[in-house]
């Protein structure tokens, strides 16, 4: 073993079996099991209080979504190294019954992936191993290409050894949340200068019309109602295809992204945990809330675990500024101004339109529900928004369909669910208490 590694400390979870009794053979560990006392879900903060001194923490322990959550713990607190043990497991989206052990083993591996790669973007010192199936009693009577536990333990120590598996932010790449305000303020800046310099009433018609039903049918029907608050569900793939891309070129983010935070901002609605808290904010944070610009603010994995596990999700999220970027210059080869008026100025309107609700809905109207937050409904906005302007209600009935009730509150996008949406899927009046 190297001089260097044997004058390190570890800190595992999980020591007394598979991977973590291998690096208890080789390191000088402090253990966390079950066995010593330790129970991963209810004692993080202890494990980490007690690990500070250690300069490497291999988080091993598999103990449902715990893995994960001990990661964000541990990125608040502990400054060595984090090793995370992930799987090939996460490659099974569809395994056979008598494997959905297997499947859920997998579901909580993405989890911690998620995790890994988001912290990782802030510049925590934190990689997750996904080598494939190692052979420990999980995964043994299944017939999988299996690695060692030696074979995982020399590779931790090539890790460790390894001098480029720090992130070094001076050479960071763009993350995807800068990307998305680029796009963004691109969209806010460029769309007035388009108008101002380039100016066309057909062009201007045509971006108003499309952003109408862009933005309400990929993020109002779509996004919201369907992926984040599981109203309703598509009829077929096909529909559930054509959303998931009305949604991206919005430039919002994926629904992994967006869906994780809207869930924790219905969780936390108007109190210091929301990542856009609107009541009592001065007018100028209002206004950068307006465009986009929030505080930082992580999203447990476990809010959008249902996604996580949905190949189609994964697809556009993988995958996203490829599909948004070719829908990009598709436009710009067919017709630059198509271009400038079909994806600048379409998004900019898009853009404001979606900023109503986040900030708007939360200060102008009126509040018909008892909702422990500011949320507002106005007449106009749910007339000119398909629904979206009877925020009050959607925050009362989060998990309905139907933001607009009876006739003389009109919701177009309710009826168009109707229309594309299983009729036994659809959800409506049912509260949420919190």
């Amino acid at each position: 073993m190297d001089v260097y590694i044997k004058k390190m400390k570890f800190a595992v979870t999980g020591h007394t079996s598979g991977i973590g009794k291998e690096l208890s053979n080789r390191f000088d560990i402090i253990g966390f099991s079950r066995s010593n006392g330790y129970d991963i879900a209810k004692d993080r903060k202890r494990i980490v209080e007690e690990s500070k001194e250690c300069d490497v923490f291999i988080n091993n322990a598999q103990q449902c979504f715990h893995q994960t959550e001990l990661l964000y713990e541990l990125s608040r607190q502990f400054k060595g190294k984090i090793i995370n043990i992930g799987s090939g497991a996460k490659d099974l989206t569809k395994p056979p019954r008598k494997m959905l052990s297997i499947k859920q083993y997998s579901v909580q591996k993405l989890a911690l992936v998620h995790a890994n790669d988001q912290l990782f973007e802030e510049g925590i010192d934190t990689c997750v191993l996904n080598l494939g199936f190692v052979d420990t009693p999980m995964v043994r009577r299944h017939n999988f290409k299996k690695f060692s536990t030696i074979e995982v333990v020399e590779l931790i120590e090539w890790i460790i050894k390894s001098p480029h598996n720090k992130r070094d932010n001076s050479m960071a790449k763009i993350s995807w949340n800068e990307k998305i305000k680029f796009l963004q303020l691109l969209c806010f800046i460029g769309g007035p200068l388009v108008l101002l310099l380039n100016f066309n009433v057909f062009y201007l018609l045509y971006s108003i019309i499309a952003s109408w039903f862009i933005v309400h049918i990929g993020i109002s029907v779509g996004m919201h109602r369907c992926f984040a608050h599981c109203s309703w569900k598509p009829k077929n793939k096909f529909i559930e295809i054509i959303i998931h891309f009305l949604s991206t070129i919005n430039v919002v983010g994926s629904s992994i992204t967006w869906v994780g935070t809207h869930r924790l901002h219905h969780e936390t609605a108007d109190t210091d945990n929301d990542p856009h808290k609107i009541a009592g904010q001065p007018f100028l944070v209002k206004l950068k809330y307006w465009f986009n610009f929030w505080p930082s603010h992580r999203v447990s994995p476990l809010l959008i675990k249902d996604l996580m596990e949905d190949p189609i999700h994964k697809f556009f999220h993988r995958n996203y500024f490829k599909i948004l970027f070719s829908y990009m210059a598709i436009l710009a080869l067919i017709d630059i101004n198509l271009f400038l008026y079909g994806f600048i100025v379409t998004t900019m309107f898009s853009l404001h339109t979606i900023s109503w609700i986040t900030v708007g809905a939360h200060i102008i109207g009126t509040k018909q529900n008892p909702t422990l937050d500011d949320s507002r409904n106005t007449f106009i906005m749910g007339l000119f928004m398909w629904g979206e302007g009877w925020h009050n209600n959607h925050h009362y009935k989060p998990t309905s369909y139907e933001f607009g009730q009876g006739w003389k509150q009109p919701d177009i996008g309710k009826h168009l669910i109707r229309i594309i949406a299983k009729p036994e899927s659809l959800k409506a009046y049912s509260v949420i208490k919190r």
